[in-house]
């Protein structure tokens, strides 16, 4: 297939320069999965979509913004060291 090489070439630019955080293959064979560090969904389409087979028209992507996992917090906000729940 044309743009292969291509293809990983611009994915290995992308993960040095500490865009593509992680790249992962479906284990049912579907495709792929990368995480970004980028500013949105916008950003992450425009690096994508310049991918040398998505502008040959061979792949597409969906795409899902993730925010921080700040849930833990909560273990360490002091203003909650009075309150105490014996119900779970």
């Amino acid at each position: 297939m044309p743009h292969v090489r291509a293809e990983a070439a611009r994915a290995w630019e992308l993960m040095k320069a500490g865009v593509i955080r992680e790249n992962y293959l479906r284990a049912d064979g579907s495709g792929a999965v990368c995480m970004l560090e980028c500013s949105g969904v916008e950003e992450a389409r425009s690096i994508m979509e310049a991918f040398p087979l998505s502008t040959a028209g061979v792949i597409g992507f969906d795409f899902i913004e993730l925010r921080n996992f700040d849930v833990l917090e909560i273990l360490f906000d002091e203003s909650n060291e009075g309150s105490s729940s014996t119900s779970h």
